[in-house]
């Protein structure tokens, strides 16, 4: 705190409301958006506020964190299991000139991590008993579909190939019989 730059630069316009201040410096004529640069010597690496009373701090129901163990899809087993949690932001995406924060997982307690895990293992295996279990019923059901068609179909072509004369395979190929070819000039 309190330090001063060591150097300002020109800021890169690369959202809707940097772009909006600079046209605004510029309609006014007054200094463009400018950057700020630290040296290292002038940092200090961030240190998360520690969690009083199982109580996470949050902002605006986002939680900043630089690093740890992030799972997708655990919030909605979080909130079932009455766990007090933050979305994880762990970075910003430019989409469209707009600044959209990356959020990936959920951060809890230390004492809620084991139970959440043991949770999020269940339900990970019933969704791959459950995939295992839809792919062998359309395995089966294609099985079925192909036994039923040989049975329906496949012996009648062998039969009518074997039974056919040569006038009659042509009429199969080449369209109508002589009868119907009667019927239809009459």
């Amino acid at each position: 705190e309190g330090q001063q730059p060591v150097k300002y630069v020109k800021a890169r316009i690369c959202t809707l409301s940097k772009r909006r201040a600079a046209s605004m410096a510029e309609l006014f004529n007054q200094e463009p958006p400018e950057t700020s640069l630290y040296g290292e010597w002038q940092t200090e690496e961030y240190k998360s506020e520690p969690v009083i009373d199982v109580n996470i701090t949050i902002n605006f129901n986002n939680l900043k964190i630089y690093w740890g163990l992030l799972v997708n899809g655990v919030g909605k087993i979080a909130k079932k299991l009455h766990i007090d949690y933050g979305d994880a932001v762990v970075g910003f995406d430019f989409q469209s000139r707009r600044c959209i924060p990356v959020v990936k997982g959920i951060v809890v307690p230390e004492e809620h991590r084991e139970i959440l895990m043991e949770h999020v293992a269940a339900v990970n295996e019933a969704k791959k008993q459950k995939e295992i279990s839809d792919r062998q019923k359309k395995l089966k059901t294609k099985l079925q579909v192909q036994q039923r068609i040989q049975e329906t179909y496949g012996k009648e072509e062998e039969i009518l190939a074997e039974d056919l004369t040569e006038d009659e395979e042509n009429e199969l190929y080449h369209g109508d019989t002589d009868e119907e070819k009667n019927s239809s000039h009459q």
